[in-house]
């Protein structure tokens, strides 16, 4: 009788994937905080409809610093939902920061361009790849 196959370690990258993916977590959940709270105590005097647009984005971008940490938390189950949308979150952040840093001129965005390519380049690598897939063959 043979002994069932042990899980198979997950690949380093893996580990230093899920810490970029706190960080970038923790930063967006702390600046999205920041932008609604000055939201908050400017007031709604711009006619314009400024600080709404400014508070939908923010908080979508809550939403998303939320989605990456959940991710960045069950990252280590190999579930397939997570390595998808790690993708997609990774892939909206990136191209962000490309039009922020095109657009605003902002260097910061450099930053989250940088981050997102190298989580995307990390979770499309093969040995994590096969990883996941070892996982989800073992799925019931």
């Amino acid at each position: 009788m043979t002994s069932p196959q042990p899980a198979q370690l997950a690949p380093k990258i893996v580990n230093i994937v899920r810490i970029v993916m706190f960080v970038q977590a923790a930063l967006g959940l702390v600046a999205g905080a920041f932008v609604l709270l000055l939201l908050l105590t400017a007031g709604n005097n711009s006619a314009d409809g400024t600080n709404a647009v400014i508070g939908v984005f923010t908080v979508l971008s809550i939403v998303a610093a939320v989605v990456l940490l959940v991710c960045a938390v069950k990252l280590p189950s190999r579930l397939p939902w997570v390595r998808v949308t790690t993708i997609v979150i990774e892939a909206i952040t990136a191209v962000d920061g490309v039009i922020t840093l095109v657009f605003a001129l902002n260097p910061l965005a450099v930053l989250r361009v940088v981050c997102g390519v190298l989580v995307i380049q990390a979770l499309l690598r093969r040995d994590v790849r096969a990883w996941f897939a070892e996982a989800e063959t073992r799925l019931p």
